[in-house]
């Protein structure tokens, strides 16, 4: 039942969470809007939220919307990219390659300094990595063009900024957990996780136009992504108040003790719904990741530029805002997590199909942005409700390590892929040759067709899988049900 008592007193397994928490000059930050009472337990146990989960949702909002705006910023402009660092195309793919590669060991350190250190120390350390990140990017601009010095200081940047990614991607849930209400969580986790996609969108659509086709521009790029990673650097000498975890606890769940790191591994290899989920998943965040990260090159040789290429992107994401908003509520209501999951997926896949078809034809725009809305819709909602499903099918696993682990799939899968596309590049035929609008003047354009028709298929069978294959009990709403003795909707 719901009460508005503003005491608490916690359960004894929860005195661990809390030991995070700093006292005194935080404690003004901390006042209670809802509680209600777990009958059940031994002692009375007062859940409650507080307004700071807004302030830290922030945070991890805008650290995350700016790295994925670092991390993207020249794929809508590869080609002068190449053009004013003086590098091939492959060396700047590999400016975003490396994100993938990066956060296959880092997330393991990641979920382990989250486990060991709480998540205040995580979001504070991810924010000064992105600082550093971005300093390092404005700084190679000042550095010899066309030098090995300026593309491994550049380089650089980009890896710091890739591992602050590991770190970054594992904390919405985490966060939702601890700091919101089961009825928030899927909210949370969308703001939380979508901010990512979010920076994508921005920097995709805005990027082309600081540029304006002009190379120098790119200079101006670094300084529009990087300068704007004060203001959480700021934000975070607040969050330095405030604990990991709230003084009391915001859901029956975030009550309950994790397991440690090494028996959350065990116990996630072990379950084969999650295992599915993690495959299944990561081949749709794969090719979304690359999509995003190609759809220049894609696009420009049948005479699509760089602008056009942005408003795909932004199109993708947008729609992608609006589906996890209105799915991921009915989501939150019905706690049908599973029934969201295999219904999504498939009519998402439909739409990567049909961008495939028409992305390969000239003067076909809006056929080409209708698919990656329908793309979009359905399929970015995919993100929240997979991690949410990853904590549910692996509770009382780590939410960290199990959102850690699908996202690692994802990476891992996204980098194969982000290598072995462009290697499948063709020579443009006599007709694209003559509306290509690709910057050719220091490397030569490909059709990317064979890798555009890839996706579309890994898309498909991921879809197919899960919506045939994939089962599992949402445990940690059993729970919560269990111990509060509430009539919840299992779903």
């Amino acid at each position: 039942m719901i009460s508005d008592s503003s005491s608490a007193l916690p359960a004894s397994d929860y005195s661990r969470l809390n030991s995070e928490n700093t006292s005194g000059d935080g404690d003004h930050l901390l006042s209670s809007q809802t509680s209600c009472r777990d009958s059940s337990a031994s002692s009375i146990v007062t859940y409650r939220v507080y307004p700071t989960r807004w302030f830290i949702l922030l945070i991890v909002f805008c650290i995350n919307f700016l790295n994925a705006a670092m991390w993207i910023s020249f794929a809508p402009v590869a080609y002068l990219s190449a053009t004013y660092f003086e590098i091939t195309l492959f060396k700047v793919n590999l400016l975003a390659a490396v994100f993938f590669a990066l956060f296959i060991p880092f997330s393991f350190v990641g979920e382990w300094l989250m486990e060991s250190f709480g998540l205040r120390s995580l979001i504070v350390l991810s924010t000064l990595m992105n600082f550093i990140a971005a300093a390092l990017r404005i700084g190679a601009c000042y550095l010899a063009t066309g030098t090995s010095i300026q593309y491994g200081v550049l380089l650089g940047g980009q890896s710091i900024a890739g591992v602050a990614q590991a770190f970054i991607l594992i904390q919405p849930t985490k966060l939702s957990a601890f700091w919101f209400a089961p009825s928030e969580r899927a909210v949370a986790n969308t703001l939380g996780s979508m901010s990512n996609q979010l920076g994508m969108m921005t920097a995709m659509l805005v990027t082309p136009f600081i540029v304006d086709g002009q190379s120098e521009n790119i200079k101006l790029v670094m300084f529009v992504w990087g300068l704007p990673n004060i203001l959480p650097l700021f934000m975070c000498l607040i969050f330095l108040k405030v604990g990991s975890s709230p003084p009391s606890p915001a859901s029956p769940a975030s009550t309950s003790a994790s397991m440690d790191f090494r028996h959350s591994l065990k116990s996630v290899f072990r379950s084969r719904s999650f295992i599915l989920l993690s495959i299944t998943f990561g081949g749709g965040m794969a090719v979304f990741s690359c999509l995003i990260a190609l759809v220049s090159q894609i696009l420009c040789p049948n005479g699509y530029s760089d602008d056009f290429s942005g408003i795909v992107a932004t199109s993708f994401v947008a729609s992608g805002f609006v589906g996890a908003f209105v799915i991921g509520s009915i989501a939150d209501r019905t706690r049908a997590y599973e029934t969201v999951f295999r219904a999504c997926y498939p009519i998402a896949a439909l739409g990567m199909i049909w961008f495939s078809i028409f992305s390969n034809y000239p003067e076909s725009e809006w056929l080409i942005v209708a698919g990656c809305c329908w793309t979009g819709f359905f399929g970015l909602v995919l993100l929240p409700i997979s991690l949410e499903l990853g904590v549910e099918c692996t509770y009382p696993v780590s939410e960290a390590t199990s959102s850690g682990l699908i996202i690692l799939a994802g990476q891992l899968l996204g980098a194969l892929l982000l290598a072995g596309l462009p290697l499948f590049g063709t020579p443009l035929t006599a007709k694209q040759e003559a509306i290509e609008k690709c910057d050719t003047s220091t490397v030569q354009a490909l059709d990317m067709w064979v890798g555009t028709e890839a996706l579309a298929v890994v898309t498909a069978l991921c879809a197919v899988t899960s919506t045939l294959f994939f089962r599992s009990p949402n445990k940690r709403i059993q729970a919560e049900t269990s111990r509060l003795n509430l009539d919840l909707p299992i779903g």
